[in-house]
């Protein structure tokens, strides 16, 4: 970030209305029952947003997230994640 002097994000989702990323061209399509709600990506343990593949190759990475958790209880999955294509 220009404070720090540190990297600069690949990609950013603000689900302040739409699925696109605000950085780059990741725009994401949504999954089963995925909605943004009051400036909120809402899943339900089924759905996910998808976006397109990384145009290059990354290594090392932070991945930030904020989440609401309806409860405690809840099991599996990520709230961000990358996966391979193959």
């Amino acid at each position: 970030d220009p404070v720090s002097g540190g990297p600069q994000p690949l990609a950013r989702w603000e689900f302040d209305g739409d699925f696109n990323d605000s950085v780059g061209n990741l725009h994401g399509e949504p999954a089963g029952s995925a909605r943004i709600e009051d400036g909120a990506l809402v899943v339900d343990g089924k759905s996910f947003v998808a976006t397109p593949p990384l145009e290059r190759a990354i290594g090392e990475k932070t991945l930030e997230a904020c989440v609401q958790l309806d409860t405690l209880d809840q099991h599996g999955g990520a709230a961000i994640s990358i996966e391979t294509t193959v």
